[in-house]
């Protein structure tokens, strides 16, 4: 991004610029983190902490194995802007939404509402429009099941807020959005959980308020400890950030760093502006066939290295479990793992292919102490470079890229 955007990430707070640089899980170590985000020493190890111990330091929140990023409709690239003071409450669809909804009803004029398609379903049933609609998925098959909901009901605010995506939202999710209101965002601070999303995206638009409600999480007694890494991510996202961080949904658990208050005491006397958007062209579908075909080519010897390892597995599979076998084995493992030395490879092999085995071997490598019941990792990652390769060369064929 340009330095407009730097100065913007700043101004947001140390975590958010983390946040987002780690969430592309280019990193195997704080010192692959580029200079201008390990300024904050003690925020950088809190991040860290967290991504290694709640997503074992790959959340994958940027994996596309259904290639839709070369699809996407999108013409546009950036973040919301909020002008002015008024504060941007992010709308779950917990519990406490359902008791605030008349109170928030009476200040829908003062708030900016940031949610996710359901909480814009939520709020749509309550006579009330959202600004920005976040549009991300944690898995490709959360995506699937969002695609075979699309015709259950009708979404009136899809005529009306701003859509905010992520590059690897399928194009039936967003048919018929006018090309002003559609944005992918970048940046994209995501360790793919939507509220962690809205709120660092809140954070990046300049907002003075972020409040939280209907992201619950839990209740004031007990926590959900399926939550946790959501609860994590949002109090790493109030750190040394000079934005108000409140949560007004008095039925969900405590997150740390966010005070507790009710609806009423965020919201001024002010009403809203229409939200700006800073925005860039997002590139063309040809600049991203090109780069996908790169990627392609650059792998070609990656991938016939994970020929040959299958091969090796399938063959101890199989039963020759022979001295000679089981070490060709383990080497074929080594030269999958050392590729993750490479950042381009890194990149090439989860943005361009969209694998997910393989990534997360080069973070944790299976237990050489199977022996050989090592084939059945070295068959999963082999397997999955092979066949990501061979899809991407079906996607760009269907694009007129001959390879």
């Amino acid at each position: 991004m340009t330095a407009s955007w730097t100065e913007v990430a700043r101004a947001a707070g140390p975590a958010v610029r983390l946040v987002e640089e780690i969430g592309c899980d280019r990193a195997l170590t704080p010192g692959d983190l580029s200079a201008a985000v390990r300024t904050d020493v003690e925020v950088l190890r809190a991040c860290w902490a967290a991504y290694e111990r709640q997503w074992a330091r790959f959340c994958g929140a940027r994996l596309d194995p259904q290639f839709s990023r070369l699809s996407h409709p999108a013409a546009w690239s950036g973040v919301p802007v909020v002008g002015d003071d008024t504060p941007v409450v992010v709308v779950g669809t917990g519990p406490s939404l359902t008791a605030a909804l008349p109170v928030l009803s009476r200040v829908r004029p003062h708030v900016h509402l940031f949610t996710s398609p359901r909480g814009a379903d939520a709020l749509s049933d309550a006579g009330l429009q959202p600004d920005v609609v976040v549009v991300e998925h944690q898995t490709p098959l959360d995506a699937q099941f969002s695609v075979q909901a699309l015709a259950e009901r009708t979404h009136p605010w899809r005529d009306h807020a701003l859509i905010v995506t992520d590059e690897r939202t399928p194009a039936v999710l967003l048919d018929g959005i006018a090309a002003d209101r559609l944005l992918v965002l970048d940046p994209l601070p995501t360790w793919g959980l939507w509220p962690g999303t809205a709120v660092a995206t809140a954070l990046l638009a300049g907002a003075v308020t972020v409040a939280l409600l209907g992201v619950d999480l839990g209740t004031p007694a007990v926590a959900d400890l399926r939550q946790q890494p959501l609860s994590e991510l949002l109090g790493l996202l109030a750190l040394r950030t000079p934005t108000r961080c409140v949560d007004v949904g008095h039925a969900g658990a405590a997150k740390p760093g966010w005070q507790v208050a009710p609806l009423d005491d965020i919201v001024g006397s002010g009403r809203r502006r229409p939200l700006a958007v800073a925005r860039l062209p997002w590139p063309a579908v040809g600049e991203r066939l090109a780069r996908a075909d790169a990627a392609r080519r650059r792998l070609a010897p990656l991938v016939s290295q994970a020929g040959a390892a299958l091969d090796a597995a399938i063959r101890v599979r199989d039963g020759d479990r022979s001295a000679d076998r089981c070490l060709a084995m383990m080497a074929a493992l080594e030269t999958l793992l050392e590729s993750g030395f490479d950042p381009e490879t890194r990149d090439d092999v989860q943005t361009g292919l969209g694998c997910g085995y393989l990534p997360r071997y080069w973070r944790t490598p299976p237990d050489r102490a199977l022996g050989p019941l090592l084939w059945r990792p070295l068959a999963l990652c082999a397997h999955e470079v092979i066949a990501q390769h061979r899809a991407l060369v079906v996607q760009l064929r269907r694009y007129g890229v001959s390879a």
